[in-house]
């Protein structure tokens, strides 16, 4: 009885430790910004089980790899579907690279949105971010990578990719799909309050705008990468591996 209690337990404990990996990072173009809290950045969990280093390691890597993998394969899976019913992955969803003068006064634009947008978060009190706590460097590695590369892709893909080519193939004039798709991506980060569902539809107009004038995917997704980029690195910068 004793060795199948250790066993839930265990089991338990991991998925746990797994769920807290798999909580909603700060992402959206850097707009979302939440951290673990202070019970979570401790090895003690729920079940009052302190979980040994391995453990945690382990289950924290085990969570980020799943955080970085499972987007990306639903972007695949998502552009397969689409090729099947006749989309085309240059002219309707925008692999392609983008046209260059747009593309060098959209890069422009958006990174004087994003210091901009940094004075606003400040000036309204919004949550800042937060310094993450101490992790494997696999497993920073592999946040980095989801919060970065994974998240962004998969938002780009559905939003003014997949959304934007179905709504245009419907008839939509272009201006009503961006403003469609910027507001339902921004409604799906209902939790964080008004003031950043604000921000965050002006950064989903400005990214479906750039895919629009510039003819390319790629254009939002590296607007996008790089606020992530830009959030990662504040939360990152007193970071110390172990």
């Amino acid at each position: 009885m004793a060795v199948v209690f250790r066993r839930r337990a265990g089991t338990a404990l991991r998925r746990e430790i797994l769920s807290r990996g798999n909580r909603h990072e700060r992402g959206c173009a850097g707009r979302c910004r939440c951290a673990l809290t202070a019970q979570e950045r401790g090895s003690t969990t729920s079940l009052g089980v302190r979980a040994p280093p391995l453990v945690v390691c382990k289950a924290m890597l085990a969570g980020y790899v799943l955080k970085f993998v499972l987007p990306l394969f639903g972007c695949t899976v998502g552009l397969f579907v689409a090729r099947r019913r006749g989309f085309s992955l240059a002219e309707d969803l925008g692999f392609r690279l983008p046209r260059l003068k747009p593309g060098l006064w959209w890069a422009i634009g958006w990174m004087t949105w994003l210091a901009v947008s940094e004075g606003l978060i400040s000036h309204l009190g919004l949550a800042q971010a937060e310094r993450w706590p101490s992790m494997p460097v696999a497993a920073m590695a592999a946040r980095i990578g989801a919060l970065v590369v994974s998240g962004p892709a998969v938002e780009e893909v559905v939003t003014r990719g997949l959304a934007m080519a179905v709504l245009s193939r419907r008839g939509w004039p272009p201006a009503a799909a961006i403003v469609a798709t910027s507001v339902v991506w921004a409604a799906a980060h209902y939790r964080y309050g008004w003031e950043t569902l604000v921000m965050l539809t002006v950064d989903g107009v400005m990214l479906g705008s750039a895919r629009l004038m510039t003819g390319s995917l790629w254009m939002p997704f590296g607007m996008h990468v790089l606020g992530n980029a830009l959030s990662v690195s504040q939360s990152v910068g007193a970071w110390a591996p172990r």
